[in-house]
C-alpha cells in the first residue's frame, strides 16, 4: 500500500501544525509509531483491524476508480460516434464522484470531532448527489438514443449533473448554517432524521434516475443501448437496497 506512507505523512503534517503540542497522556496503539495521535489513531492502530481493513479498501478504491478515468480518457481519441463521446463527460464525473466516496470514509475513521462531524454533514449528501446525478443523465441519454438514436453533448449531460448536485450543496449547506451557526447547535449533536431528511433530494435523484434508466429500457428498440440500460437499471437498483438498509438502520 504504497499511498500509505503518504497519507500518514499528510495526517502527522496536519496534526503538527494545528498546534497540538500537548503530551498524550496514554501510549499510542501498536502500529502508530511516526507519532500519528488521536484524533488519527484508527487510521494506523493495528490492534483495531477493520480501520486499517476500511482504509485499505478505500485507498484501493480511489486508486482504481483514478486509473479507470485515466483508461476512458486514453481511450477517448479512438471513440468518433458523437453518441458514445457525450458518455464520457458524465462517466468521469461519476468515478470522480467514486473517488469522493472512498475519501470521505476516512472523515469516518478518524475520532468525533467539529471539523469531522461539518466534513460528514456537508459531503455525505453532495457526493451521493453527484453520483446519482451522473446515473439521472447517463438515463436520459440513454433514453434519448434508444428512442430517436441521438443524445445530448457530454458538455450539456455534464452541466446537468453538477447543477443537480449543487442542490443538494445548498441543502446541505443551509443546513448546517440553521443548526450550526445561528442555533449555536455543535456539528455533532444532530438526530438522525434530521440526516436522513437533509439527504431526502439525493433520494429522489436516486428514484429519479431509477424511472429514467427503466424507461430506456422498456422504450427503447435498440438492443446495445437496452444492454446499457440494463446495466444502469442494476446500479441503481442496487444503490436503492443499501440506502433502504441504511435508512432502517437509523
Amino acid at each position: 500500500m504504497a499511498f500509505f506512507p503518504v497519507l500518514v505523512f499528510l495526517l502527522s503534517l496536519s496534526v503538527g501544525v494545528s498546534g497540538q503540542e500537548e503530551a498524550e497522556s496514554t501510549a499510542l496503539p501498536w502500529g502508530c509509531g511516526l507519532g500519528l495521535g488521536r484524533p488519527y489513531t484508527l487510521l494506523c492502530d493495528l490492534e483495531s483491524v477493520w480501520g486499517v481493513a476500511v482504509e485499505a479498501v478505500a485507498v484501493s478504491g480511489g486508486l482504481a476508480a483514478i486509473l479507470l478515468a485515466l483508461v476512458l480518457l486514453c481511450r477517448l481519441r479512438g471513440v468518433s460516434e458523437a453518441e458514445k463521446r457525450s458518455a464520457v463527460g458524465p462517466l468521469l464525473l461519476l468515478l470522480l464522484g467514486i473517488v469522493g466516496l472512498f475519501g470521505l470514509s476516512f472523515a469516518y475513521l478518524v475520532e468525533r470531532s467539529e471539523g469531522a462531524c461539518v466534513v460528514r454533514r456537508a459531503l455525505w449528501g453532495v457526493v451521493f448527489a453527484l453520483c446519482f446525478s451522473c446515473l439521472l443523465v447517463q438515463g436520459v441519454r440513454l433514453r434519448r438514443l434508444s428512442r430517436e438514436r441521438r443524445s445530448p453533448g457530454g458538455c450539456v449531460l455534464s452541466g446537468l449533473a453538477v447543477a443537480l448536485t449543487a442542490v443538494q450543496g445548498i441543502i446541505a449547506a443551509e443546513w448546517l448554517l440553521l443548526t450550526v451557526q445561528r442555533q449555536g447547535q455543535a456539528a455533532c449533536a444532530f438526530e438522525p432524521l434530521d440526516f436522513s431528511l437533509a439527504c431526502g433530494y439525493v433520494v429522489a435523484l436516486l428514484l429519479v434516475a431509477t424511472a429514467t434508466s427503466g424507461a430506456a429500457l422498456c422504450g427503447g428498440r435498440s438492443r446495445a443501448w437496452r444492454c446499457s440500460a440494463l446495466w444502469l437499471l442494476t446500479a441503481c437498483l442496487l444503490s436503492l437496497l443499501l440506502w433502504a438498509a441504511w435508512f432502517s438502520s437509523l
